[in-house]
């Protein structure tokens, strides 16, 4: 899968405040920054899956399936004021599906029951600021992230 992130667009916040009345001289106003271009560039990300579904089953166990996927990371090392972090991410999914028929009968037609899991790995990444007056200052990111979730399909 293509993505065209070089079209996108600062995500940084953008507005104006203004303040009048006596009260104005006290008010400290934020400083807004100007958008700044972040240079992202264009990925192709790729993906692949499976899925077997056993035959002559129609109740209990009806798919397993296992994924993978690379996303390099379309943000250029953050240096100057921006901290835009992102890095490069393998995904690893794996899924099972299971058909059953409603034991109260509420339902005219069989349910399906999906359970999922997927595994983020973050690669490290290091920004060394060039900006004195960042007050993050040099970072190194990266790490892990699980996620889980399920899928109730009522057939009508």
């Amino acid at each position: 899968m293509w993505w065209n992130w070089s079209a996108a667009e600062d995500p940084g916040v953008r507005g104006a405040l203004e303040v009048s009345g006596p009260l104005a001289a006290l008010l400290p106003l934020p400083t807004i920054q100007a958008p700044v271009d972040p240079n992202f560039h264009d990925i192709v990300t790729p993906r692949v899956g499976v899925e077997w579904r056993p035959p002559g089953t129609p109740y209990g166990l009806a798919a397993v399936r296992a994924g993978y996927g690379y996303e390099p990371t379309p943000t250029p090392r953050p240096i100057g004021a921006q901290n835009l972090l992102d890095s490069d991410k393998h995904i690893i999914g794996a899924g099972l599906g299971f058909r059953f028929r409603d034991p109260w009968g509420i339902l005219r037609k069989d349910a399906d029951l999906d359970v999922h899991g997927q595994y983020f790995s973050f690669a490290q990444r290091e920004a060394s600021k060039t900006d004195p007056t960042d007050p993050i200052g040099d970072l190194v990111f990266g790490g892990d992230r699980w996620t889980a979730g399920a899928i109730v399909t009522i057939h009508f």
